[in-house]
């Protein structure tokens, strides 16, 4: 191994063996631990992506910048109409606004795909580049799509799982400073080109943070005006101009948070369906396939190892849904 790099054998076999430092496999171990749980409290702000069986979902919509750190198996991604291939050990930067279809595959050692991602509002991003804009050299800052995981990246996300894990939630301050500290490293790897804010969405990121803090409310477009003090016509036009509207939205938001939920915890379809809005499980499973092309039950299916009895039970929420 390099100096100050530690062989791991979770990644045995792999050309990225050797980057899985011992500060590392701090992270790895406690995201093992958070999804060996019976009830996982889900990390929030921090998105887990887990299965053992290979996962092909398309049309996710990227609402914030975003960065996703694969730490086993491989991501592909079409974004664009190029497609791409991130391994482990690897970052990939999603610019905001985007619809991307990817698939998640196991590594072949350990059948097993683990990875993290962060989102970035427009509100932070320029938050940080009023403050920090002016001491960055732009010229280094490509729109690169991917990049090795820089090791200030896994010490700042080891600190915030710690935190998350151990039941402490951040106050609005330090979550800011938090993300700030990101886009920091970020700056320091040339990795702000995709992270660079834009004016499209403005709008639609408003209603979907309002929106975001209860899904299972229903919510009216007078509701959002009053948060939003503006009035039902010029919500209306903004979300017009953008080319969405506030229900489109809110199903959106309704089912990316269900993608995110069902990645993560060990949750049933019909509790996962009540948390986002949903009042009927059938509608749920339909939209959802709609939107990402495949089922709830599917997609829980592929978090189970191969033979495992828990397995029988994914089965069978997979024949109910072939009654719908």
């Amino acid at each position: 191994a390099a100096p100050g790099q530690q062989w791991h054998p979770l990644l045995a076999d792999s050309p990225q063996s050797y980057l899985i430092g011992a500060m590392n496999t701090n992270i790895l171990r406690l995201l093992d631990g958070h999804l060996a749980k019976t009830e996982v409290d889900p990390l929030g702000t921090l998105g887990v992506f887990h299965c053992f069986q290979h996962q092909q979902i398309r049309r996710v919509p990227i609402q914030q910048a975003s960065m996703v750190l694969v730490f086993r198996g491989e991501k592909r991604i079409l974004l664009s109409a190029a497609s791409h291939s991130i391994a482990t050990g690897e970052l990939v930067m999603l610019p905001a606004g985007s619809d991307v279809s990817l698939e998640n595959l196991p590594c072949p050692q350990q059948h097993e795909y683990l990875a993290l991602s962060v989102g970035f509002s427009n509100f932070t991003v320029q938050g940080f580049l009023d403050r920090f804009g002016s001491q960055i050299d732009w010229q280094q800052q490509a729109p690169q799509l991917k990049q090795t995981i820089p090791q200030a990246l896994y010490d700042a996300l080891e600190y915030r799982l710690v935190q998350r894990l151990q039941g402490r939630k951040p106050s609005p301050i330090m979550y800011e400073v938090q993300q700030q500290e990101l886009l920091a490293i970020c700056s320091e790897f040339g990795l702000l080109g995709f992270l660079a804010p834009t004016n499209h969405g403005d709008w639609k990121q408003r209603v979907a943070a309002i929106v975001g803090l209860d899904l299972a409310y229903e919510w009216r477009i007078a509701d959002l005006c009053r948060r939003l003090a503006v009035s039902e016509s010029v919500l209306r036009r903004h979300l017009q101009e953008e080319g969405t509207s506030y229900r489109e939205i809110l199903e959106q938001a309704r089912l990316v948070t269900a993608l995110a939920l069902l990645q993560e915890t060990p949750i049933t379809i019909a509790q996962v369906a009540a948390q986002v809005g949903y009042q009927s499980q059938s509608r749920f499973t339909e939209r959802f396939k709609q939107r990402f092309g495949i089922t709830p039950s599917q997609l829980k299916a592929s978090r189970k190892k191969a033979g495992n009895p828990a397995l029988l039970a994914e089965i069978g929420e997979l024949l109910a849904e072939k009654q719908y």
